[in-house]
């Protein structure tokens, strides 16, 4: 497709990108969950055993 032309996606299309971009945001926050579990459980453990 040469540069300045615009493509419309399909309705399937544009729902199989919204489908993927879900998938994304909530693989992305289920990460920020989990490095921040882990991080409260190492500070904890920290300040258990004094280090703090």
């Amino acid at each position: 497709m040469p540069s300045g032309e615009h493509y419309t996606l399909s309705p399937e299309e544009e729902a199989a990108r919204k489908k993927r971009n879900v998938a994304i945001a909530l693989s992305l926050v289920g990460f920020m969950v989990v490095v921040f579990l882990i991080t409260v459980v190492q500070l904890s453990n920290n300040i258990a055993n004094g280090a703090g």
